[in-house]
């Protein structure tokens, strides 16, 4: 990354000889920063997006993982129940 992104050697130098044309150089630098601003914005919008849809399935997989847990403890239970009886008999 260079140290002025305007292209100078100094900040605020532009190729005019100081007659009215020190804005141009602070225009196109302002334009520069407002475009990468927006790319960055874009790209965050984009992250939240997949990051939302990533928690949308998150929440959708702890539910089914807790309903599998609830059915996992009941085939322990069942399993218990046959093997105690088994032993009695």
């Amino acid at each position: 990354m260079s140290s002025n992104p305007a292209g100078g050697s100094g900040p605020g130098s532009g190729s005019g000889s100081g007659s009215g044309s020190g804005s141009g150089p602070s225009t196109t630098y302002k334009t520069r920063q407002y475009t990468h601003l927006q790319g960055q914005l874009a790209q965050l919008q984009a992250n939240l997006a997949d990051m939302e849809e990533l928690l949308r399935m998150t929440s959708n997989q702890a539910e089914k993982i807790r309903t599998l847990g609830g059915l996992q403890a009941g085939l322990f239970m069942g399993a218990t129940k046959v093997f105690e009886d088994g032993e009695r008999q």
